[in-house]
């Protein structure tokens, strides 16, 4: 079933990699910590925060945006 603007199967399963002590964190606080994506140890996962974006010829600040992310 794909009824969402995204056209995914909401049956898909995702899965989530973090360090061992973030699983730790989880079971022993009860805490399931987001990190922003820049402190993302993978430089793949968070290309996009050096991304430059335009909007026509004009480019775009996306700096608010990507200080606001979570992940």
């Amino acid at each position: 079933m794909t009824d969402n603007m995204f056209d995914l199967d909401m049956d898909t399963k995702i899965y989530r990699v973090f360090p061992l002590v973030r699983v730790l964190d989880l079971f022993e606080k009860s805490e399931n910590v987001l990190v922003r994506p820049k402190l993302w140890d993978d430089p793949f996962e968070n290309f996009f925060l050096g991304a430059r974006v335009f909007s026509g010829v004009n480019e775009v600040d996306i700096s608010d945006i990507r200080e606001s992310w979570y992940g």
